[in-house]
């Protein structure tokens, strides 16, 4: 075997006389790769960290604490691409899963968030370091700290105009409202002087700046999940209603507010249900970020509608936002590529369309009573998916695109408060 290193120049003359052995040069050579591919490892090299990021998604193989460091600004950020956290601040949604007939338990983890987003969660008061730790009274209709919420552009004005009427009839005069302006109302004379007539409407107008330009698309409704965060860090209890919700008995949710009081039931209530499950309406990229326990176990029988949602301050719905407001702040989340609000008929599909907010609100919401199930020994805690639980017993309908009916007079029914 002819060995370079084997021939070399003395005194000016070349010798053949062997300076080592096979197996010492070797030894040499593999010494060598060692020590380079350790250097290479230390070092600030992104295309190690890419590879690392990516072969760890959804992974529990790294600890919590990984590389942890105060990385708020991008430079910083690059250089801990596959810590869960950012300054201290868990960024990376886990669950656990029981495994091996119950067991044994899993932590299956997703792609960490931006760093950048940690102002928006402390914005409202939706991090880690906000835990609730204590019980709080929950609202009722009419009281102070309850509100019902709602938001529309100018192409939906009329159907505002329905829901303001009906929920001053069913709610009665003393209940306030707070609109979000999507677009087009504040501008116009007309429809400002109709909202005006409406007791204890609180108008605000939406801040779009406050979510990047590539999810600022209506139907994708990341909004959405913006206005409810606001909402959060101002009110314990409330209701959002997108504005084709009917109430039909206002009375009827009131086993709702009972169950929350007595801990029976999770602090978000989403009381309409799709006919296909969350895998269906679910593109499958979102996944990587938030994955689903429905994956292992069979707790996905039928995806929550999010046009209409009841919340309480709690530390469950206030981590369930946390993650929610994240995922709307991130469009490979909310509106990955290849995203389509259609479907078929065919509901034995994955990922055969999206629905965007009520894809995200789905997943979080199942995988954390899931979660509450399995790691609580409270055997009375009723799941969305329960035959008991008290959403059934709320009456209400979806009217999309429908008017007020001509013959209710919208000022007499909306200016109660006034002689």
């Amino acid at each position: 075997m002819y060995l370079p290193l084997n021939k070399f120049v003395l005194n000016g003359r070349t010798t053949t006389k062997k300076i080592c052995s096979s197996k010492y040069l070797f030894l040499f050579i593999f010494t060598f790769i060692f020590c380079l591919y350790f250097f290479i490892k230390i070092l600030p090299n992104n295309n190690y960290q890419k590879f690392v990021n990516k072969n760890f998604i959804n992974s529990n193989l790294i600890p919590t604490g990984f590389g942890e460091e105060c990385s708020e600004d991008k430079e910083k950020s690059n250089d801990k691409k596959w810590s869960f956290d950012c300054c201290g601040e868990k960024m990376a949604y886990s669950i656990i899963i029981e495994t091996n007939n119950k067991l044994t338990q899993t932590l299956v983890s997703g792609r960490r968030f931006d760093c950048k987003h940690l102002p928006l969660i402390n914005k409202y008061k939706l991090a880690d370091k906000h835990k609730i730790q204590k019980k709080i009274p929950v609202q009722r209709p009419g009281s102070n700290n309850f509100t019902i919420v709602t938001a529309s552009n100018a192409e939906y004005f009329d159907t505002l105009k329905k829901l303001l009427y009906l929920l001053k009839n069913k709610f009665g005069c003393s209940q306030k409202i707070i609109g979000y302006d999507l677009g087009g109302i504040s501008e116009n004379k007309t429809m400002m002087d109709e909202l005006e007539l409406v007791c204890l409407l609180e108008w605000r107008k939406f801040d779009w700046n406050i979510i990047k330009e590539d999810i600022h698309a209506p139907k994708a409704y990341a909004w959405k999940v913006f206005v409810i965060a606001e909402i959060y860090s101002q009110y314990d209890t409330f209701m959002y209603m997108d504005t084709s919700i009917v109430i039909d008995d206002a009375a009827s949710f009131n086993p709702i507010y009972e169950a929350i009081d007595n801990e029976k039931i999770s602090e978000t209530i989403f009381p309409g249900v799709a006919i296909h499950s969350i895998q269906f309406g679910t593109n499958y990229r979102t996944y990587t970020y938030l994955p689903l326990a429905a994956h292992m176990v069979r707790w996905d029988s039928a995806m929550y509608e999010a046009n209409f949602i009841i919340f309480h301050k709690s530390e469950y719905t206030r981590n369930l936002l946390k993650w929610s407001l994240l995922c709307a702040a991130s469009k490979q989340c909310i509106e990955p590529d290849n995203s389509f609000i259609n479907c078929s008929s065919n509901y034995n599909n994955v990922g055969d369309c999206h629905r965007y907010d009520q894809s995200v609100f789905g997943i979080i919401n199942v995988n954390g009573e899931y979660q509450r199930s399995i790691l609580s020994t409270d055997k009375n805690f009723l799941p969305h998916n329960h035959g008991e639980h008290p959403k059934r017993k709320a009456k209400f309908s979806v009217q999309r695109y429908k008017k007020l009916d001509k013959n209710l007079d919208f000022r007499k029914g909306v200016d109660c408060c006034r002689p």
